[in-house]
């Protein structure tokens, strides 16, 4: 042990502080999840005031990881955040069997078309059978340095940040027309 470990034993040891700090532990679980589930929340109020004025479908399921829009009436473009809370990533998700091969024409033709809208965004095409883009946010919500990024005195800030990242992505890909003639 060191010098900060021995004084932290010391302090946690005393009396009422040893009650306090097995309270804590039991409970800091819950409260890691409810940060969690909160930011999310928020993100998602925040990416559905921002595209209110757009034929976007805001898509946040409570059982799977994932958070964005579908693009589309058909739910063949979907640009979203996942999974939410460890690795999380972010991208433009195509439902199209001729996309899980990289090799294929309909797949070449995408990233061709693709390039050119989003070469102004730090996002890059994706070895993925169906996120032809895809970027990793370097977020993991169960590592406690990026938890502290969703405290609820900085949550705003960095929601914010994130769901412009999203929406930007959304705006560059939005007409999805040429995509639809592309993998017909």
């Amino acid at each position: 042990m060191n010098n900060y470990d021995d004084a932290i034993f010391e302090y946690i040891t005393e009396g009422e502080n040893f009650s306090s700090a097995c309270d804590i532990y039991e409970i800091l679980p819950e409260i890691k999840e409810r940060l969690r589930n909160e930011f999310w929340d928020e993100v998602s109020h925040i990416l559905e005031e921002k595209t209110k004025d757009t034929d976007w479908i805001l898509a946040k399921s409570e059982t799977e990881p994932y958070l964005g829009f579908w693009l589309d009436t058909n739910y063949k473009f979907f640009v979203g955040f996942e999974p939410l809370n460890d690795d999380v990533k972010y991208g433009l998700w195509i439902d199209c069997d001729k996309l899980d091969d990289q090799n294929s024409d309909v797949s070449k033709k995408c990233i061709k078309h693709l390039q050119k809208k989003i070469s102004r965004l730090d996002i890059g095409l994706h070895e993925d059978s169906t996120y032809i883009i895809r970027k990793d946010m370097h977020i993991n919500f169960y590592q406690n340095e990026d938890l502290k990024r969703i405290l609820p005195n900085k949550r705003g800030a960095y929601a914010k940040e994130i769901s412009k990242k999203l929406i930007e992505l959304a705006t560059s890909v939005s007409d999805i027309k040429a995509l639809e003639k592309i993998i017909k």
